[in-house]
């Protein structure tokens, strides 16, 4: 199978990380990967610990309302991608507040098989390295169940602290403790070791609004 780095069709607005590919959500998918979202977001485990709402509706009806997804302007999201191109999970930016510089993380791998496989938190690294060194973010938060000790696990190993806890009620759900975590950019450039590139400045935060998404 041909390397996902060897497509040239997929650069622009790509980002790279040590295994994984982040491609922006405003690109062309196929009639499988369509399939592979829409399965994610009427599975009852991946919902679990994303903390994501059940989708009610056909597959057709999910095509059709997809392009105005596609379109929204409120947040960042990207697809994750493996070595190969397989499609295994989302994660993006939203309630972007551009005065703090701050914004809300999720992230989700809606494939079961590749779940503490190492390429969530590489997918996190890389989606932060460029929120913070070619965005200019200052910190980025997330809420994750305080049972959810796999996406805990996966968060520590890109820096994230634990920050508060607090309760909320999901859609269907029992009452469950929700944790928040956090990270600065000095945090992460000292945990990772990573800077930014210095012939280039920051580009402005996008003006974008604040509605969050699925948290996954």
């Amino acid at each position: 199978m041909t390397d996902v780095r060897e497509r040239p069709e997929l650069e622009t607005g790509v980002l790279r990380g040590q295994r994984v590919t982040l491609r922006p959500y405003n690109s062309s998918f196929t009639e499988d990967e369509l399939r592979r979202l829409y399965r994610w977001n009427r599975d009852d485990e991946v919902l679990r610990w994303s903390g994501g709402m059940p989708l009610h509706m056909s597959f057709a009806e999910f095509k059709e309302a997809f392009p105005r997804e596609q379109r929204r302007r409120d947040q960042q999201v990207y697809v994750i991608l493996t070595e190969t191109g397989e499609l295994i999970g989302r994660l993006g930016i939203f309630d972007i507040e551009t005065r703090n510089r701050d914004a809300t993380l999720g992230v989700v791998i809606g494939e079961k098989p590749y779940w503490s496989q190492g390429y969530g938190s590489d997918a996190i690294r890389t989606l932060l390295r460029h929120l913070f060194f070619d965005q200019s973010f200052e910190t980025i938060h997330l809420f994750t169940y305080t049972d959810n000790f796999r996406a805990q696990r996966a968060f520590a190993k890109v820096g994230f602290r634990k920050v508060s806890t607090r309760r909320r009620f999901p859609f269907g759900l029992r009452f469950q403790d929700e944790l928040r975590m956090e990270i600065t950019r000095d945090e992460f450039e000292r945990f990772n070791g990573a800077s930014a590139p210095p012939s280039t400045p920051p580009a402005p935060v996008p003006r974008h609004g604040g509605t969050r998404g699925d948290g996954g």
